[in-house]
């Protein structure tokens, strides 16, 4: 993704090189729709296109890690997390309108185990917790990329776009009883909604060690206005906001690093304060349903099933739920 990006930044760096990463990028991208079209498509098909002489990467116009070349050796990889990386490019690519149409990844790209595995424990966060609490400086880099991380999981283990989106409300003042945070997953604003359907929200109850973390890192309360106004910056295109949030998440990836060594606890990245806190309320017991609203899977089969069962929680039983979040489970 940081390659793609790269590929249509406005930045003047490699300029040349953009140039001939561009040709390739169009001939991979409209092979891959002829592949996909005629239901071939296969990651070795597109390696194979690659590496014939009409289409293939070689030194003299092309740098040996660029986005061509690794989705070739990924091809030929038999380490199962880096394709993802092939995932997300497509769909990215897809978003952009470079290409028409995505490959059926089911039982063609494995996701792998890692996403399981990618969770902290409770009392893992706490240590992260307490780490916080007890820095001195709240915007260090080390503290500040842990408070990132713990705003993350508090925000029902939103996804940095959704926070960068995030604005103030009514609800999530300080006066009310059980304020909250309303917004609707950018996963599901993408999809193809049918016209006049209504667009799924969710709600994240502004828990008591939430709002300590924004007391430090949110813009101050204005209805309307964006909460986290610093990670779009002065970003305006899509674009620009993509690379924003990349850069936002590699800082909170690299700074935490050594915490979390310090810490004896394994390194955490962004992506993992939301299986974290799908953790965390699993081991508590809470049903299932609420758990697939908290985090935003709103065509998941549970939530349809047991639409009745959201409709009636109330604001003071979410706060409940996600209070749990910062206490240990029962074994």
């Amino acid at each position: 993704m940081k390659e793609y990006e790269a590929l249509f930044s406005k930045s003047n760096t490699a300029i040349e090189t953009r140039k001939e990463l561009r040709k390739m990028f169009d001939r991979v991208c409209a092979k891959a729709d002829e592949l996909i079209l005629l239901n071939r498509f296969s990651v070795a098909d597109l390696k194979s296109y690659l590496d014939k002489s009409e289409g293939k990467v070689i030194e003299k116009t092309m740098r040996a890690d660029d986005t061509f070349s690794y989705w070739a050796a990924l091809g030929a990889s038999k380490e199962k997390v880096k394709t993802c990386a092939t995932r997300a490019v497509f769909n990215q690519a897809y978003k952009d309108r470079h290409t028409t149409m995505v490959p059926n990844f089911k039982g063609l790209i494995h996701a792998g185990n890692r996403r399981r595995l990618n969770a902290l424990t409770v009392e893992e966060v706490l240590r992260l917790w307490e780490y916080w609490l007890a820095a001195p400086d709240k915007q260090s880099k080390y503290a500040r990329a842990v408070g990132r991380w713990l705003l993350l999981y508090c925000l029902n283990g939103m996804n940095t776009i959704d926070m960068a989106k995030l604005v103030w409300t009514e609800k999530a003042t300080t006066t009310q009883k059980y304020p909250q945070f309303v917004f609707i997953r950018s996963k599901i604003d993408r999809a193809n909604k049918p016209i006049g359907k209504q667009l799924d929200e969710t709600s994240v109850p502004i828990i008591p060690q939430l709002r300590q973390l924004l007391d430090v890192y949110a813009s101050p309360y204005s209805p309307g206005e964006l909460v986290f106004p610093d990670i779009f910056l002065n970003a305006v295109t899509d674009e620009q906001k993509a690379i924003r949030v990349h850069d936002f998440n590699r800082r909170i990836s690299k700074n935490i690093k050594d915490v979390c060594e310090s810490l004896g606890i394994q390194s955490v990245t962004p992506q993992y304060a939301r299986n974290s806190f799908i953790s965390a309320l699993a081991h508590h017991g809470v049903m299932t349903a609420y758990i697939d609203y908290a985090v935003g899977h709103a065509t998941s089969e549970v939530s349809a099933l047991l639409a009745g069962y959201i409709s009636n929680v109330t604001p003071a039983m979410m706060q409940a739920f996600n209070e749990k979040i910062f206490i240990v489970p029962p074994i």
